[in-house]
C-alpha cells in the first residue's frame, strides 16, 4: 500500500511538471503587423465606405471616408483583396510586405463596374 501511494505521488509530481511546462514560458510568440490604408474610387478619388478588405486572411471594412485598419496580420508577403458593391479591383489583389508594427499601404484604387481603369501616365 505504501509503495502504491509513493508511486501515485511520483506520478502526480511528474504530471504536474508536464502540465506546468506547457503553461507559460515555453510558448512561441508569433509577431504580427497592423495594416492601415484607404480605398478610393478611380473616378474623383473619393473614399469608398463599406469596402471589404482582406489582408493575410484577416478581414476589415472601410469607414465612411474609405480608411481601414487591420490588426494581427501575419508577417511576410500578403495579398490585399478589396471588394465593394459597384466596383472592381483592376489587376486583382495587391501583394504587400507586412513587417512588425504598423504598415501603411498606399491608396487602393477601385474602378466603378463597367468603367475603364485610368490611363497610366
Amino acid at each position: 500500500m505504501k509503495l502504491q501511494l509513493k508511486l501515485l505521488g511520483a506520478m502526480l509530481l511528474i504530471l504536474s511538471g508536464v502540465i506546468m511546462t506547457g503553461c507559460g514560458g515555453g510558448e512561441t510568440v508569433v509577431a504580427k503587423g497592423t495594416v492601415n490604408g484607404r480605398v478610393v474610387s478611380a473616378e474623383g478619388g473619393a473614399g469608398i465606405a463599406g469596402a471589404g478588405v482582406i489582408v493575410g486572411g484577416k478581414p476589415g471594412v472601410t469607414d465612411p471616408a474609405g480608411y481601414y485598419a487591420i490588426t494581427h496580420v501575419p508577417l511576410g508577403p500578403q495579398a490585399v483583396v478589396v471588394t465593394a458593391a459597384g466596383y472592381t479591383q483592376p489587376g486583382g489583389p495587391v501583394l504587400v510586405q507586412i513587417n512588425p508594427g504598423d504598415n501603411y499601404i498606399p491608396n487602393i484604387v477601385l474602378v466603378p463596374t463597367g468603367g475603364e481603369p485610368p490611363d497610366e501616365p
